[in-house]
This record gives structure tokens, C-alpha cells and sequence, in this order.
């Protein structure tokens, strides 16, 4: 029975990490559960790395309720079995925090941070690559809280604890400088971001082939760049270029094509060229309808769609899809989500726009 648990649990993480298929991923935890439950009952300790496990493709999925029932049951069970201040539970709290992001319940999310950060500083210490990831996250946090000040100060923290270990031309600075890029991309602060994607940019270069996945993610930020200095050709060129690198490296399906496509129909709707905005945003819908996930990231395609035909005031179409959208949101992200707020705030320009 135990190999038989181990086997399960590997064939689910295998599932997770390479491929987009999160349900044969979860069925595979879930076996491993029921063998542990079977075999021990519910208070096993392996139990931990399964619901973590589950948490994880959850919230890869979309599925971010499922997420937090899964990943409250491990703390629980960390709580119980062992030290309050152990270093597994301050892993839980971090990917705890991190769903709660993604649901937009940033106070919460911070708490779970914060949490995570005091654990791994008192049983790792304060220059711990752990704590870097931890303040990574909580620049994610006040990014999307519109606290650029504070995110680039927890970030400028994590910057200085990875390059006082490596020579600040690793992977992991790479990751850094694109997460810089990025809280100046959304402060409007368009040169100094594309500076520190150019950054992240050279140090992949040096690292790997042309084909490396994360250059499509660059030359796909590097596109939105362009496209909000107007220069829409330019950011096409980039978009174009990580469809490629992505295409070339994964299937026709990917997750990470949808937003790539979701963002070149951006372009295109910026540009008031509104077909071609959505036949892209319908490209991503077909990735998003034969994918597994199936949240969140097809609520934002459908939204979008949605906008294009309130825009062209072709009302009972952006109707249709403004209230797909809540009902995903809904479904995945809990009624009272800023996401539904925003649904719901534009379900009633369509009204106003029909005089109702």
C-alpha cells in the first residue's frame, strides 16, 4: 500500500508539472488520500503533502475555494501533528496566501504571508532563499493593490538577501528583475520596465536556448510595453514571437497561449481593430473551453469578449458574456470577489446603455 500511495502521488505531481491536465492530476491525489485513509485513518502525516498537492493543482486550475478547503486541511493537520512554528506549516501558510491573492482578498493574503515570513525567519533566518520568495509574494500583493512604494520595497528586500548569496546573474535574479519590470509596467513607468525585462532578458540568454518558455513570457510583457506606447506593430512583433517560442515547446493549447492570445486581441481593441481583437479573444476562449483550466482565466477571456461588443454597443452579446463571466467568477472565486463586483459594474453600464 505504500508503494502503491507513492505511486500515486508521483504519477499526480508528474501530471501537475508537465502537462495542463490538472483533473487526471487530482484523481490521482485523490487515490492517494483515500490509500492513506484506508490504511491509517484521517490523522496520517502524509496526509500533509497530499492535501498540499491537491491545494497546489486547485489553484492551477482555478479552482480556488477547493484550493483553501485543501490546503486549511493540511495546516490543520501540521497544527496537530506537529510545532505551530514548523517549517511545512509556514509552506502552507505561503501557498495559502498566495490563493487568497489570486481570489483578491489581499488583507487575508498578507496575513498568510506575513505568517509564512515569521516562521522562516525564525527557523531559517532572515537571509534564507525561502524569505526571498515569501517578500516576492507580498510585492505581488501591493502590486495589485496599487502600493507600487511599498512593492518595490519588499522587493528591493528580496534583492538584497538572493544577491548578497550569487553574483546577480542567476535564474532567480532573472525572475527578480522581471518582477521589478513589472511593478513599473503598472506605475506607467514604461523605460525603466522595459530596462529590467531587457535585464531579465539577458540573463536567459546567457543561461539558455532561444526556445526557453520564459522568453515568451518577456517578449510577451515586453509587448504590452508597446502596445501602451502605441506602437502597436512593434507589439505584435513581440507577441507573435512568444506564440512561437510556445508553440514550439508545448502544444497548440497551452494555458499560456490564451493569455498570450488575450493580450495581442488587447492590441487589437486598443487599436480600435475590433474583429481582429475578437478573433483573438476567441482563440483563447477555444484554449480556455479544451484546457482544464477552466477558472478564472476563462472568466477574463469571456469579460473580454464582452467589452469588445459593449464597445461596438452590440449590447445583448456583451450582456451575455458580462454575465457568463459573473457566473464562472461566482463559481470559482465566491460571490462577494472584487472580480463579481466588476462584473457586476458592467452589466449595469450595458443596462444604463440599453435605458434600462
Amino acid at each position: 500500500d505504500s508503494m502503491n500511495f507513492r505511486w500515486q502521488m508521483d504519477v499526480g505531481d508528474y501530471l501537475h508539472s508537465y502537462t495542463p491536465d490538472y483533473l487526471k492530476s487530482i484523481s490521482y491525489y485523490e487515490r492517494a488520500r483515500d490509500i492513506l485513509r484506508e490504511q491509517y485513518g484521517d490523522k496520517h502525516e502524509s496526509l500533509i503533502e497530499v492535501y498540499n498537492s491537491l491545494g497546489m493543482v486547485y489553484h492551477d486550475s482555478g479552482n480556488y475555494e477547493a484550493s483553501l478547503n485543501a490546503l486549511q486541511t493540511a495546516l490543520s493537520l501540521q497544527k496537530e501533528l506537529f510545532a505551530a512554528n514548523n517549517v511545512s506549516a509556514a509552506a502552507t501558510h505561503y501557498n495559502l496566501g498566495n490563493v487568497y491573492a489570486n481570489m483578491g482578498l489581499y488583507e487575508d493574503a498578507k496575513d498568510e504571508h506575513f505568517n509564512a515570513l515569521i516562521v522562516f525567519e525564525e527557523n531559517l533566518g532572515g537571509d534564507s532563499f525561502e524569505v526571498t520568495y515569501v517578500y516576492n509574494s507580498i510585492v505581488v500583493i501591493y502590486q495589485k493593490q496599487e502600493k507600487y512604494a511599498l512593492a518595490l520595497d519588499n522587493l528591493y528586500k528580496a534583492i538584497d538577501i538572493y544577491e548578497g548569496k550569487n553574483d546577480g546573474h542567476s535564474h532567480d535574479s532573472a525572475v527578480f528583475y522581471n518582477n521589478i519590470a513589472s511593478v513599473l509596467f503598472d506605475m506607467a513607468d514604461y523605460d525603466r520596465s522595459l530596462e529590467y525585462y531587457n535585464k531579465a532578458l539577458d540573463i536567459y540568454k546567457k543561461l539558455y536556448d532561444d526556445n526557453y518558455p520564459e522568453f515568451a513570457v518577456i517578449y510577451f510583457n515586453i509587448g504590452k510595453i508597446h502596445n501602451k506606447l502605441g506602437d502597436y506593430d512593434t507589439a505584435l512583433k513581440y507577441c507573435h514571437d512568444a506564440i512561437a517560442i510556445m508553440q514550439g515547446e508545448a502544444d497548440s493549447y497551452h494555458p499560456y497561449l490564451s493569455i498570450i492570445y488575450n493580450g495581442i486581441g488587447e492590441i487589437y481593441l486598443t487599436s480600435k481593430d475590433f474583429d481582429r481583437a475578437l478573433e483573438y479573444y476567441y482563440k483563447a476562449l477555444d484554449i480556455d473551453n479544451l484546457s482544464s483550466t477552466n477558472g478564472v482565466n476563462k472568466a477574463h477571456t469571456v469579460n473580454n469578449i464582452a467589452n469588445v461588443y459593449h464597445v461596438r454597443k452590440m449590447n445583448s452579446y456583451a450582456l451575455k458574456y458580462y454575465l457568463e463571466a459573473l457566473d464562472i467568477n461566482k463559481m470559482y472565486l465566491g460571490e462577494y470577489n472584487p472580480a463579481c463586483g466588476r462584473s457586476y459594474t458592467s452589466i449595469g453600464h450595458v443596462y444604463s446603455q440599453m435605458e434600462q
